[in-house]
């Protein structure tokens, strides 16, 4: 006598065996970088004239600027985007607060922030309860990542970079 396995075992075999994985992650690098232009600042000797010159290494607003990211998750699946402190963090700095700074190769810091919303309220961490979620749709989702250089900073003129590492978990 043979033993046949019925039409719905051979059917839940295949569903199981063509089932995508649920549970998985992806990372990239994320690279800042900054510009700093030397300071300029104009007094007249005999009454002040109203010069538009901005004092760039030592703002009175903040820098901000915003970093369009495409990030793929599988249709109806929920995950998780966070971003880590960044090669340069400061000594202070965790995942749940990240202390970002740029550097310019020359042992200045550029201190910076990441932010999920365009307001700048909410910090963009490393662990879940500071990460994005998002809910894929199978194809590109567009999310913005909000960069905030804060004011009052006096770094000496160069170019500021920092690198980033991007995750994406399911």
């Amino acid at each position: 006598m043979k033993i046949r396995p019925s039409l719905l075992t051979f059917l839940l075999l295949i569903a199981s065996a063509a089932a995508p994985a649920m549970a998985g992650s992806a990372s990239d690098n994320l690279n800042v970088s900054a510009s700093v232009v030397p300071s300029i600042i104009i007094v007249p000797p005999v009454a002040p004239v109203p010069i538009p010159v901005e004092n760039i290494t030592n703002p009175s607003t903040p820098a901000t600027a915003t970093i369009p990211i495409a990030i793929t998750l599988p249709s109806n699946i929920t995950g998780k985007i966070t971003l880590g402190q960044g090669q340069n963090a400061s000594s202070v700095s965790n995942d749940t607060n990240p202390v970002r700074r740029m550097t310019d190769g020359q042992g200045n810091y550029l201190l910076y922030e990441l932010y999920q919303d365009e307001s700048k309220t909410i910090i963009w961490g490393n662990t879940d309860n500071t990460g994005l979620s998002l809910t894929g749709t199978g194809s590109a989702s567009s999310i913005n990542v909000h960069v905030k250089i804060p004011a009052g900073q006096n770094v000496p003129a160069g170019n500021y970079q920092d690198t980033v590492q991007l995750k994406a978990t399911l």
